[in-house]
């Protein structure tokens, strides 16, 4: 193990880490759409998170529980004190209550992923227009 690396947590009592990259979220880690139209299409919300360690943060990967689901974030190298969004984007398909997750793999400590997650209730509506907002 190599001191102060980003990568590595510490775990030789001889060995302090002098350097480490986290987070926190700035407003929720799950956000409730309510009700959502089938035909309306897909929903997004954005999650904030600082980067709040004393080095950069890397997002490595992003990943999501189903392909109605997807993950993007603004960056993928965030420095402390600057702000990652990330984006969720919910498809529905299928009438009923959901509730997916997102994860996105870092290198932050004690915790190497950010996880956030969306829910709602997907009802079927003939107004094509009323999912066409952010919420």
């Amino acid at each position: 193990m190599m001191c102060g690396s980003i990568f590595s947590a510490q775990t030789d009592e001889t060995c302090a880490v002098e350097s480490y990259a986290s987070y926190q979220l700035i407003d929720h880690y799950i956000h409730d759409f309510g009700d959502v139209a089938i035909a309306g299409g897909p929903v997004s919300a954005t999650f904030h998170v600082l980067s709040s360690g004393s080095s950069p943060m890397i997002v490595l990967s992003g990943s999501t529980t189903c392909v109605c689901t997807q993950v993007s974030q603004s960056q993928d190298i965030i420095y402390p004190g600057d702000t990652l969004q990330v984006v969720v984007t919910y498809n529905p398909f299928v009438a009923g209550t959901f509730k997916q997750s997102a994860v996105l793999s870092t290198n932050t400590y004690p915790y190497n992923y950010i996880r956030v997650y969306v829910k709602g209730n997907v009802i079927e509506s003939d107004d094509k227009n009323e999912n066409n907002i952010q919420r």
